[in-house]
């Protein structure tokens, strides 16, 4: 059985075909995104995760900010290495 045809557009906006839609968000970051990362780098500094010595719902919800492939390029060393301790925990790594 064949594929129903998709809906249209709403009304103003012309269809995007997959071929033409853009890789990559090309919007600017957020307002904040990077002062915020930053906060959380210089944290990340003296604690191995976001609330201290132990993984908390905390950091479960930074992980699916950080896995969006817009911010880690942004982040410092201190984040990056926070994401390497993530996904080498057995909870956060099956998600990566």
């Amino acid at each position: 059985m064949p594929r129903p045809p998709p809906p249209p557009p709403p009304p103003g906006r012309r269809p995007v075909r997959r071929d033409q839609a853009p890789a990559v968000n090309p919007a600017p970051p957020p307002p904040g995104r990077a002062a915020a990362l930053a906060l959380l780098d210089r944290r990340l500094a003296v604690r191995p995760y976001a609330l201290g010595d132990r993984p908390t719902v905390t950091d479960a919800d930074l992980w699916t900010a950080l896995l969006d492939p817009a911010v880690l390029p942004a982040a410092g060393p201190n984040l990056r290495a926070y994401v390497r301790r993530l996904r080498a925990h057995p909870a956060f790594g099956a998600a990566s």
